[in-house]
């Protein structure tokens, strides 16, 4: 993933980024790691369903 940018946001785009490398950015703190799990419990059910 790029840097973010002087405010703070990603630059327009779509990055390809494994799982470990977007939990190590965005799963800094307990809160964020207990929405990451959420969001990949979600991801495994919706993989389920097709």
């Amino acid at each position: 993933m790029p840097p973010f940018t002087d405010r703070g946001y990603l630059p327009p785009g779509i990055w390809d980024v494994s799982w470990v490398d977007f939990w190590e950015r965005y799963g800094y703190n307990s809160r964020r790691a207990n929405l990451l799990s959420g969001l990949m419990f979600a991801l495994k059910l919706l993989d389920r369903s097709q």
